[in-house]
């Protein structure tokens, strides 16, 4: 550890922080900085240290911040990695919350974003693990990829009508989030028993990480989005509906307890990382609709012991889309392929590396 970033300041210190010159100053008072003036702050973004920021050494020492009335931008990387910063007052002239403005403040438990902001960057709130409530604020158009993503304590988010944009992964790996709820009259998303959806019911967006159980995904949903279930530590089994035609990337990584998954013969691809580390995933049938699944999309299921393949033709796969599948001495992974396939598939890459290839039973 630098032991810089745990020392305070002996006296008073401020800096010049505006995006223009001379128009906004930080100041820090014991353990409170205080931002100040007209304008929007600089953007800290440095190829080699996203924490240079003139409070760098003060940073895990600062528990307050307060922006003042005058101040239109908050600066992209401003207040990354300022741990023990428990407080943020944001007034109503701030418009724009930049990339990375507060992400790892770990004890940050609270953010109230006024109605004045439009615009929220990626990964604006990431890896913030105390941040308990977010109240976004109705003038909010725009929300970054990753904004939330990564968070323990986080149990509820609300979606104001107003959103027209949610970046991909968005609340990724929030394993404390039960509920999302899009006010109504929203054009682009809506809510389905607290899951997240676009606003035709056609892509599922987000399913909250912190539900237990199982979940019956609705009829008609086309795509299972890049890492709607991810983390979802908590989910024993998913019905897949018939309407579905691509599992997205990281789709379900990590449900360590899902144990049931069948999917339907609509399903054209699966994408990488998939299915990456469910655990107790012991069996799985891939449908002959399935052209193409990603790399790694069911590598670290440990407990994979059987798959059975449906289509004639091997799909086509990544070298990896099984690695480290099925490594239980007592139950190792086997393929079940259709009759007459067997050689085609001692011979497909990916699936030339399962140990076991045997054919499926002509009943099957």
């Amino acid at each position: 550890m630098n032991l810089e970033d745990e020392r305070m300041p002996k006296s008073e210190q401020s800096w010049d922080c505006g995006a223009e010159p001379g128009t906004v100053t930080a100041t820090l008072r014991g353990g409170t900085l205080t931002v100040s003036g007209t304008g929007a702050m600089r953007d800290y973004v440095d190829e080699y240290d996203i924490y240079d920021t003139p409070w760098k050494s003060f940073r895990r020492s600062i528990t307050g911040l307060v922006i003042e009335d005058g101040v239109t931008a908050i600066g992209a990387d401003a207040f990354c990695g300022c741990k023990g910063l428990t407080s943020v007052v944001i007034p109503n002239s701030v418009v724009s919350i930049g990339h990375g403005a507060f992400p790892f403040c770990f004890g940050l438990e609270s953010v109230a974003i006024p109605d004045s902001v439009r615009y929220i960057g990626a990964c604006a709130f990431i890896g913030c693990e105390g941040l308990a409530s977010a109240a976004i604020g109705a003038g909010v158009a725009y929300i970054g990829e990753l904004a939330f993503a990564d968070g323990k304590s986080l149990a509820f988010i609300r979606i104001p009508k107003g959103v027209k944009k949610i970046g991909a992964r968005a609340f990724r790996g929030s394993t404390g989030l039960t509920g999302i709820e899009v006010e109504d009259g929203n054009t682009a998303y809506c809510s389905v028993d607290g899951v997240l959806f676009n606003r035709g019911k056609d892509r599922l967006i987000a399913y909250p990480a912190g539900r237990r159980g199982a979940y019956a995904i609705p009829d008609g949903v086309k795509s299972i989005e890049e890492t709607a279930f991810y983390y979802c530590h908590g989910l024993t089994s998913v019905a897949i509906p018939n309407s579905v035609k691509s599992i997205g990337k990281d789709a379900f990584h990590e449900c360590l307890r899902l144990t049931s998954v069948v999917i339907p013969g609509s399903v054209a691809y699966i994408g990488e990382n998939a299915f990456h580390e469910c655990h107790d995933l012991a069996s799985i049938t891939i449908p002959g609709s399935v052209a193409a699944m990603g790399d790694s999309a069911f590598s670290g299921c440990s407990r994979l012991a059987s798959v059975t393949c449906l289509n004639p033709v091997p799909p086509k796969i990544g070298a990896e889309t099984f690695a480290y599948a099925g490594v239980r001495i007592d139950a190792p992974l086997c393929l079940y392929v259709p009759q007459g396939s067997i050689d085609a598939y001692k011979s497909a890459r990916g699936w030339k590396e399962i140990p076991s290839i045997e054919a499926m039973p002509v009943s099957a």
